[in-house]
């Protein structure tokens, strides 16, 4: 008898796991409704306190009606596919768009004239947009409009109430400038090549106001108010 070939192999496990994934939960007794099934099979009651139940999504309705069938399930995959491409490709024209213009607006310049000891006056060219106050404030704002955007869609989305993603999404994009960008960038130093800072005061105050921020949201979700907000 023949060995079975890999790709055989793969298409076995795939029909295997596939139709186990797609397949509809049991219900959790006492919890009406509510599609999730209890890790121990032979106690669920054990679990149902720790069940977290399905909300509907902002957009498109994921959850409603109940128990469909495996074709409308493989439907509603395709078209969340879908539509979740469309919606990142439009956020990235509209991060594109908004970054180019606010590359615009600080690389605004003016003339002015400037005298000099000896009485003679010369003209010189100068930014209008200060560098360090351009880069805390609209650059920030632009590589931040993504996560500000989700936050806001969430936001008026679930009636104005706090979601599990917007302040996620901000917290982790943060922490990720914070740690991996900056990692990145001192990686990336040729070999025998040394960089510098080359404003001090301004990146102390940032990173003790980063450090701050993150203390502060710590004390108030873990320590004065924990499972309040």
């Amino acid at each position: 008898m023949p060995r079975p070939s890999r790709l055989q192999a793969l298409t076995l496990l795939l029909a295997l796991l596939l139709p186990a994934q797609l397949a509809t939960v049991d219900e959790v007794p006492g919890i009406p409704g509510l599609g999730l099934a209890s890790p121990d099979m032979g106690n669920r009651s054990a679990s149902c306190l720790e069940a977290t139940e399905c909300q509907e999504g902002v957009i498109l309705p994921i959850w409603l009606p109940q128990n469909p069938s495996v074709g409308d399930k493989v439907a509603r995959a395709i078209v969340y596919f879908v539509a979740l491409i469309y919606m990142f490709l439009g956020m990235s024209i509209i991060a594109d768009r908004f970054m180019a213009s606010i590359e615009v607006i600080t690389s605004q310049e003016k003339e002015i004239n400037i005298k000099k000891p000896n009485g003679e006056t010369t003209t010189t060219t100068i930014r209008i947009w200060n560098e360090t106050v351009s880069n805390l404030t609209l650059m920030a704002l632009g590589s931040s409009a993504p996560e500000i955007l989700l936050s806001i869609i969430e936001i008026v989305g679930h009636g104005f109430e706090a979601g599990d993603m917007g302040p996620s999404t901000i917290v982790g994009s943060a922490a990720f400038n914070m740690f991996v960008i900056i990692a990145v960038c001192v990686h990336v130093v040729p070999d025998g090549e040394t960089r510098r800072i080359k404003h001090l005061r301004v990146f102390f105050v940032t990173a003790a106001w980063s450090i701050f921020a993150y203390i502060w949201l710590y004390l108030i979700l873990a320590w004065f108010s924990p499972g309040e907000v």
